[in-house]
C-alpha cells in the first residue's frame, strides 16, 4: 500500500474515533441531565413533606383538633396530586 492510502485510512479513522467521543460525551451529559432533573423533583417531594405534611400532622398531634388533622388530610392529597403530575 502507498503512503497516501495509508494515510487517508489513518485520517479517517481518527476522525470516526472523534466522532464516536463526541457522541459518548453528549449522551452523557443528556444521561446527566435526565439524573438532575430526577433529584430535583426528588427534593422538592422531600421539601413538600417535611414543609407541609409533616407540620400539618405535628400540629394535629399537638392539639387534637379536627381541623389539623383535615389539614393534614389536604396536604397529603396534594402531594399525592404532584406524584401523580
Amino acid at each position: 500500500m502507498k503512503t497516501r492510502v495509508l494515510s487517508k485510512l489513518n485520517s479517517g479513522l481518527l476522525l470516526l474515533v472523534a466522532i464516536v467521543l463526541s457522541w459518548s460525551v453528549y449522551w452523557g451529559m443528556k444521561q446527566l441531565r435526565v439524573q438532575l432533573d430526577k433529584r430535583h423533583v426528588l427534593n422538592k417531594y422531600r421539601s413538600y413533606v417535611n414543609d407541609e405534611v409533616a407540620a400539618s400532622i405535628n400540629a394535629y398531634l399537638r392539639s387534637e383538633n379536627a381541623a389539623d388533622l383535615a389539614d393534614a388530610e389536604k396536604a397529603m392529597q396534594q402531594l399525592d396530586l404532584m406524584m401523580r403530575n
